[in-house]
């Protein structure tokens, strides 16, 4: 990746800690990049960062990228479409960047920051496990929650009280009963030091609510965790 593209991830870390995490928080995936097609705007920059920047003043800017071209100046695109629909593509020049609210508005995802800097996003409509990983993965950044740390079982406990008016209090997560054994959707085992939080996990999806994980073999409302750059899970 080039230079000018390497100092998109450096501005980011520093301007989103000044944001309010309420208002404007900009996500970045590294080298993804959407067809020109789908910008209402294109120009040449002096840099990624300030791509984003421009995006950041304009209310119908949803989503940016930055392209790094023959030229000293990346190309920047900016979108009002929808992370998940917009169609993006790989390219080793290019991070493209989209915007997450907490209050939701056309095109842009809904979410807020946990205590692990990590993004949670709790969609409208109840899925099963299979539906809940496509729709999670096809959000830039994103797949179905899978907790580390007390501090994030607990961060989606509080996930799941705020959804609870519009939801069942149940938030569907990345864990599954296989074989007697609690398995992580990535592979990985359910650390036993957690198993005081758990109750009733003899089904195979696994739900997180306001007091315990458990299980529930059912569509569920589901958890999104995201990412953003090199940011670990």
């Amino acid at each position: 990746m080039k230079a000018s593209l390497k100092a998109a991830l450096a501005c980011y870390l520093l301007t989103v800690a000044s944001l309010d995490a309420a208002i404007w928080n900009h996500f970045l995936v590294p080298q993804k990049t959407f067809d020109p097609s789908n910008a209402f705007f294109s120009f040449n920059d002096t840099s990624a960062c300030a791509c984003k920047s421009k995006c950041m003043v304009l209310p119908a800017c949803t989503g940016w990228t930055a392209v790094a071209m023959n030229t000293t100046e990346p190309q920047c695109l900016l979108t009002s479409g929808n992370p998940r629909s917009i169609g993006l593509a790989p390219s080793s020049n290019a991070i493209y960047g989209f915007v997450f609210r907490e209050d939701a508005i056309p095109g842009v995802i809904s979410a807020e920051k946990g205590h692990d800097g990590l993004a949670y996003h709790v969609p409208p409509n109840m899925m099963t496990i299979e539906p809940a990983r496509e729709y999670c993965e096809s959000i830039p950044g994103f797949r179905l929650a899978i907790f580390r740390t007390f501090q994030q079982i607990e961060d989606g406990k509080q996930m799941a009280i705020k959804a609870s008016s519009n939801t069942d209090g149940l938030l569907l997560i990345d864990l599954q009963s296989t074989a007697g054994s609690l398995l992580w959707g990535d592979g990985s085992l359910f650390p036993s030091l957690f198993s005081s939080l758990t109750s009733d996990t003899s089904k195979p999806n696994i739900v997180i609510s306001r007091t315990v994980i458990g299980s529930k073999n059912q569509k569920r409302h589901i958890l999104c965790q995201g990412r953003s750059g090199n940011q670990l899970w």
